[in-house]
């Protein structure tokens, strides 16, 4: 059943809700438990994670700067693993009997990720690229705007 506001001079307005169904008042439920409860649970894992990690920092100093310098260093150590990459594509063409274009397809992945996250040069990466397969594969940049 379904009212209409009611509005009285002078008066409160009144307002008569519609019946609501198990499901969607579950569902209103949930939700709004939901949503309060993220709220605090964002509040609480900050608070954890600074008592954790002051636990941490007591129980063993070494380990947790150990850590501490880990995480702080994860994007060069990203880098270096990309490049690790670059020379095991190297040695896999290799011992394939030379460069094919599924090796071309991972050093263009490669180098996308040279230039987008770790801030190379797209010259940088050519001469690397050019360098490592010998000049097998030259890397270019391709522009949006080329294509007609």
């Amino acid at each position: 059943m379904v009212k209409s506001k009611l509005s009285l001079p002078g008066k409160l307005a009144l307002t008569a809700q519609s019946k609501m169904t198990s499901q969607e008042f579950l569902f209103k439920a949930i939700a709004w438990i939901t949503a309060r409860h993220l709220l605090h649970y964002q509040k609480y894992m900050e608070v954890l994670s600074q008592v954790g990690g002051f636990a941490m920092k007591i129980a063993a100093p070494d380990l947790y700067s150990h850590a501490e310098a880990s995480l702080m260093q994860r994007p060069e150590l990203h880098e270096l693993t990309v490049l690790k990459v670059c020379y095991e594509l190297q040695r896999a063409a290799k011992l394939s009997g030379g460069w094919s274009a599924d090796h071309g397809h991972g050093l263009d992945r490669i180098a996308e990720v040279l230039v987008t996250e770790h801030d190379w040069e797209p010259e940088d990466v050519g001469s690397f690229v050019e360098d490592l397969t010998e000049g097998y594969f030259v890397f270019a940049i391709n522009d949006e705007d080329d294509d007609e």
